[in-house]
């Protein structure tokens, strides 16, 4: 597990991309780490958590330097099924004037981490510790 004896030791530019398990990081030292500017993580980029849906209240979710995906990495019949159901319901509320369910947050996007750093020559992390 990554706890805080794991995130002293990182250098104040490394990031930590979770694509496995989210019960292996201890979120909570994730959290007080990423606020922490003396050490690592600098940032976090994160496809699993220990609750998914990450709950609405979770101090993740304000943190600039962590950017959260849905975990998307599994493929299954019933994934597409759910797919068409939550088109079909979108549809319905939409045509209602509802609001609609599963709106993705475009500022948390991980495609937008990605385009910083090639722009930025790898160097984002750093420029983002600056920005905090």
């Amino acid at each position: 597990m990554l706890s805080a004896a794991q995130f002293a030791t990182m250098k104040p530019d490394a990031g930590l991309i979770v694509v496995s398990r989210g019960g292996l990081v201890d979120h909570d030292a994730l959290v007080a780490a990423l606020q922490d500017d003396r050490q690592g993580p600098a940032y976090a980029g994160l496809d699993a958590t220990p609750i998914e849906p990450l709950p609405a209240d979770s101090p993740l979710w304000g943190l600039s330097n962590c950017l959260i995906t849905p975990h998307s990495s599994g493929h299954s019949f019933r994934k597409e099924r759910r797919a068409v159901e939550i088109l079909r319901e979108n549809a319905r509320r939409f045509a209602q004037g509802q609001p609609l369910i599963n709106l993705v947050d475009k500022t948390k996007v991980i495609y937008q981490v990605l385009l910083t750093f090639y722009r930025n020559q790898m160097s984002a992390p750093a420029n983002w510790r600056k920005a905090r």
